[in-house]
């Protein structure tokens, strides 16, 4: 299935309004965790499902192993959001959390729990 690609004035709307709502999301976060949260401009892409794998190791680097949450949203804009935790990210939040020690159960919690706060 092919998708239409975005008019020049459709994608920097929707790169606009991920960018407010990551920096709100991003906020909550820094505030919540009481750390300094980094956030690069939101890219927007049309990927096809099965190319999503080469625009995530363009994202993160071809040896990195990452996590994925994907986030659908719905209303007056619909969509899905992919948030990806990097090898580190995962044993970062359970540090500024508290957690002593991280099973696979804990990692998927904590991944879940901030992609729902983003």
């Amino acid at each position: 299935m092919s998708v239409e690609p975005f008019s020049a004035d459709q994608q920097d709307a929707l790169q606009e309004i991920a960018n407010l709502a990551m920096g709100r999301a991003g906020a909550v976060l820094a505030e919540m965790l009481d750390v300094y949260i980094e956030l690069s401009v939101p890219r927007v892409a049309i990927v096809e499902a099965g190319g999503l794998t080469p625009e995530v190791e363009a994202l993160t680097g071809r040896d990195s192993q990452v996590a994925a949450v994907r986030q659908p949203f719905m209303d007056g804009v619909s969509g899905e959001a992919l948030a990806l935790f990097g090898e580190g990210g995962c044993r970062g939040l359970a540090d500024l959390l508290g957690h002593d020690s991280v099973d696979e159960t804990v990692e998927r919690e904590l991944l879940l729990d901030v992609s729902n706060i983003l």
